[in-house]
């Protein structure tokens, strides 16, 4: 992460002139506190999901963060999507840990991270991202293409 300590004490700790907490140039807050997850061509199988990681400010993050990413049923998370689609998510940078399920992403050094979803059945899904401090940020709900 490319930035300079505005502040400091005894020159070691201080903030970014983005409002973190540094200490010898090592970013020591999060400053991944947001996300967009966005659908394109929802009604579509195949389907692009783009997840955007964000700072406080609105500004994508420009370094790579890993998140969960989740298929929720619905978006109130109360439980996982049934199968999680006919071939469920891919994407480079994204690792099974439930299968079609629960999923670990790394994004690209501007903070994306693009999936595809494929489901030719009748499973919904909510994809939802765990940001690293715990909070969720969820997709719209996404019909399939068989309902």
């Amino acid at each position: 992460m490319a930035f300079k300590i505005i502040q400091s004490l005894r020159g070691k700790l201080g903030l970014t002139n983005q409002g973190h907490f540094a200490y010898k140039e090592l970013n020591i807050t999060q400053p991944a506190v947001d996300a967009t997850v966005a659908v394109a061509a929802a009604s579509t199988s195949p389907r692009t999901i783009t997840i955007t990681l964000k700072d406080a400010y609105g500004a994508a993050i420009d370094y790579s963060e890993t998140v969960e990413v989740c298929a929720f049923a619905a978006v109130d998370r109360l439980a996982l999507t049934t199968t999680g689609g006919s071939t469920g998510l891919a994407g480079t940078g994204l690792t099974a840990i439930v299968a079609k399920k629960v999923f670990l992403g790394t994004t690209s050094t501007a903070g994306v991270l693009t999936l595809t979803h494929t489901d030719t059945g009748t499973d919904a899904v909510a994809i939802g991202v765990k940001l690293p401090s715990g909070r969720w940020v969820m997709g719209d709900r996404v019909a399939t293409i068989g309902t």
